[in-house]
Protein backbone atom coordinates (compact mmCIF):
# COMPACT_ATOMS: atom_id res chain seq x y z
CA UNK A 1 0.00 0.00 0.00
CA UNK A 2 1.51 3.25 -0.96
CA UNK A 3 1.08 6.22 1.48
CA UNK A 4 -0.57 8.72 -0.14
CA UNK A 5 -0.09 12.61 2.15
CA UNK A 6 -1.77 14.54 -0.24
CA UNK A 7 -5.26 12.85 0.36
CA UNK A 8 -4.20 12.32 3.84
CA UNK A 9 -4.14 15.83 4.45
CA UNK A 10 -6.24 17.67 1.97
CA UNK A 11 -9.19 20.03 3.46
CA UNK A 12 -11.42 18.67 1.24
CA UNK A 13 -11.00 15.14 2.72
CA UNK A 14 -9.39 14.66 6.25
CA UNK A 15 -6.95 17.77 7.10
CA UNK A 16 -8.01 21.16 7.59
CA UNK A 17 -5.71 24.43 7.43
CA UNK A 18 -3.72 25.62 10.51
CA UNK A 19 -1.08 27.93 11.51
CA UNK A 20 2.60 26.97 12.38
CA UNK A 21 4.49 29.49 13.75
CA UNK A 22 8.34 28.82 15.41
CA UNK A 23 8.94 32.24 16.20
CA UNK A 24 11.53 32.53 13.69
CA UNK A 25 10.83 32.06 10.43
CA UNK A 26 6.94 33.91 9.30
CA UNK A 27 4.17 31.94 10.34
CA UNK A 28 2.54 29.71 7.53
CA UNK A 29 -0.69 28.06 6.89
CA UNK A 30 -0.59 24.36 6.15
CA UNK A 31 -2.64 21.61 5.28
CA UNK A 32 -2.83 19.09 8.25
CA UNK A 33 -4.66 16.74 9.80
CA UNK A 34 -5.19 17.11 13.87
CA UNK A 35 -6.04 14.00 15.45
CA UNK A 36 -7.89 13.96 19.11
CA UNK A 37 -9.24 10.88 19.14
CA UNK A 38 -5.76 9.28 19.36
CA UNK A 39 -4.41 10.83 22.49
CA UNK A 40 -7.88 13.26 23.80
CA UNK A 41 -9.46 10.29 24.92
CA UNK A 42 -6.89 9.92 28.15
CA UNK A 43 -6.36 13.80 28.43
CA UNK A 44 -8.22 16.56 26.84
CA UNK A 45 -6.68 19.50 25.42
CA UNK A 46 -3.80 16.88 23.82
CA UNK A 47 -3.59 15.86 20.29
CA UNK A 48 -1.52 14.68 17.47
CA UNK A 49 -0.96 16.71 14.40
CA UNK A 50 0.15 15.21 11.18
CA UNK A 51 1.83 17.77 8.72
CA UNK A 52 3.68 16.65 5.61
CA UNK A 53 7.45 17.91 5.74
CA UNK A 54 7.71 20.14 2.97
CA UNK A 55 5.06 22.57 3.99
CA UNK A 56 7.26 23.68 7.15
CA UNK A 57 9.43 26.39 7.36
CA UNK A 58 12.20 24.19 9.59
CA UNK A 59 11.31 20.88 11.93
CA UNK A 60 8.72 21.60 14.63
CA UNK A 61 10.44 21.96 17.88
CA UNK A 62 9.20 22.01 21.42
CA UNK A 63 6.76 25.16 22.20
CA UNK A 64 6.13 25.92 18.71
CA UNK A 65 2.96 26.98 18.22
CA UNK A 66 0.08 26.02 15.53
CA UNK A 67 -3.43 27.72 15.31
CA UNK A 68 -5.65 24.98 15.19
CA UNK A 69 -9.73 26.60 14.63
CA UNK A 70 -8.66 29.74 16.57
CA UNK A 71 -6.76 27.92 19.67
CA UNK A 72 -3.11 27.96 20.23
CA UNK A 73 -1.21 24.65 20.59
CA UNK A 74 2.03 23.89 21.30
CA UNK A 75 4.40 21.34 20.85
CA UNK A 76 5.45 19.55 23.89
CA UNK A 77 8.45 17.31 24.80
CA UNK A 78 8.02 14.23 26.77
CA UNK A 79 10.76 12.33 28.63
CA UNK A 80 8.09 9.09 28.85
CA UNK A 81 7.48 9.44 25.04
CA UNK A 82 10.52 11.03 23.55
CA UNK A 83 10.53 13.91 21.11
CA UNK A 84 7.16 15.68 20.25
CA UNK A 85 8.03 15.88 16.59
CA UNK A 86 9.00 12.80 14.70
CA UNK A 87 9.51 12.67 11.07
CA UNK A 88 8.52 9.42 9.33
CA UNK A 89 7.65 8.74 5.41
CA UNK A 90 8.18 12.38 4.73
CA UNK A 91 5.27 13.54 7.15
CA UNK A 92 5.67 14.89 10.76
CA UNK A 93 3.92 13.65 13.63
CA UNK A 94 3.87 16.37 16.01
CA UNK A 95 2.53 16.20 20.15
CA UNK A 96 0.62 19.20 20.56
CA UNK A 97 -1.28 20.46 23.94
CA UNK A 98 -3.33 23.24 24.24
CA UNK A 99 -2.05 23.35 28.50
CA UNK A 100 1.26 24.18 28.48
CA UNK A 101 1.09 22.41 32.25
CA UNK A 102 0.56 19.39 30.82
CA UNK A 103 2.64 16.56 32.87
CA UNK A 104 3.06 13.43 30.54
CA UNK A 105 2.07 10.86 28.12
CA UNK A 106 0.20 7.46 29.22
Amino acid sequence: MVFDADVFINPDEFGQYVTFDNGSDPAVVVAAVVDHDLIGRYHAGCAVIYVKEGDLPAAPEYRDQFIVAGTSWRVIRDSKSGPGAILEHGMWSIKIVKDERFTGWT
